[in-house]
């Protein structure tokens, strides 16, 4: 019985990784690895949990590879310390065969700026080994430190817009969905400023001091 659980375990997690990233050789490696003793019912137990979860983010995300991976690093952490161990090779794994997706439907969500903020926040708008991306993202945090040193968020967010740019299409694609997300919530408010525009506010001048791409 138990190792029909195994084998539950490992089919599971490879049908639900198979759906957003084919065939990555750390993801074959992963499922060819034994994760739990087969006299460890604990952990078996937080392994199918684990298996389970990274399922239903794979159904819920299919279409959007971002999506689904900020889906299981919010929800799929175990506290068995091996299944945790499993998780962040398997999160590891997804990220580095993961690629930013500028026209995912979160971008045009009410959630758009939670969206852009876990984009930025995991690390991997750039993708690893994209030398390009990473170069340019070095060069878009020069411009963006002479920008955060004036007086006002207005000026500040028009510094960004005017002089900021980039010939890297992840990059600038990422600043355009980042402008586009802080207009759409700014205007839902009035003169008053609600707090989601200040939430907005306080994830640019976040972005301006420290973009966070690689």
């Amino acid at each position: 019985m138990k190792f029909i659980i195994i084998l539950f375990a490992v089919s599971t997690i490879a049908q639900a990784v198979n759906s957003t990233n084919l065939d990555a050789q750390c993801m074959i490696d992963l499922n060819n690895k034994q994760v739990c003793q087969q006299n460890d019912s604990f952990c078996l137990t937080s392994l199918n949990s684990f298996n389970k979860c990274v399922q239903e983010c794979s159904d819920q995300n299919s279409q959007d590879q971002y999506a689904n991976i900020i889906c299981i690093m919010k929800r799929c952490q175990k506290s068995n310390i091996k299944v945790r161990e499993h998780y962040e090779n398997v999160v590891e794994c997804l990220k580095q065969n993961t690629t930013y997706e500028p026209n995912s439907p979160q971008i045009n969500s009410d959630q758009c700026l939670t969206y852009l903020f876990d984009l930025q926040n995991s690390g991997t708008v750039c993708k690893k080994g994209d030398t390009d991306c990473i170069t340019e993202s070095v060069s878009l945090q020069q411009c963006a430190n002479q920008c955060k040193y004036l007086n006002s968020y207005d000026q500040r967010i028009s510094c960004l817009k005017n002089n900021c740019h980039s010939k890297n299409l992840t990059i600038q694609s990422y600043l355009n969905n980042l402008y586009q997300c802080e207009s759409r919530v700014n205007s839902k408010g009035s003169t008053k400023q609600t707090s989601s525009s200040m939430m907005v506010q306080q994830f640019i001048i976040m972005f301006v001091s420290f973009l966070l791409f690689m």
